[in-house]
């Protein structure tokens, strides 16, 4: 069974360019379909929830079902 995408989370620096492009992609995205929940973390803002998603890379998007 496939689960439907509910979430997309962006973790990235704040200086990082891809990241920033990156930005302006969820942003395009959420505008065309607004029943879709985005987020940007910065990781060296919220270190915790870096960690607690073990982000190794930098952007990285992460594509969360309703089941998280």
């Amino acid at each position: 069974m496939s689960e439907t995408v509910k979430k997309i989370i962006l973790l990235t620096l704040t200086a990082c360019p891809m990241g920033r492009s990156m930005g302006e992609v969820l942003q395009e995205i959420r505008s065309s379909f607004p029943e879709l929940e985005t987020e940007t973390v910065y990781v060296e803002l919220d270190a915790k929830r870096t960690n607690d998603f073990r982000v190794k890379n930098n952007p990285t998007l992460l594509f969360l079902s309703i089941s998280g």
